[in-house]
């Protein structure tokens, strides 16, 4: 569709969906950091987050994809 730059046009929206979220992991929650051993706790890896919206299943993925990436260093 082209209008005409010259003329005044309106609009009227018959449907409109939204959604509201917010991060749920963030530093300002304390929330975005995560400390494991697997030596009996003699040395410690941590875990830092991204700010973000994490699922339960997103939480469980970046863990094990850190988890790995180390164990291949």
């Amino acid at each position: 569709m082209k209008l005409s730059s010259e003329m005044t046009h309106e609009m009227a929206v018959d449907r409109m969906s939204m959604s509201y979220s917010w991060q749920n992991i963030t530093p300002e929650y304390g929330n975005n950091t995560i400390k494991y051993s697997t030596d009996g706790g003699l040395n410690w890896e941590t875990i830092t987050f991204v700010n973000g919206i994490y699922s339960y299943t997103d939480i469980n993925d970046s863990i094990h994809e850190f988890m790995n990436k180390k164990r291949t260093c």
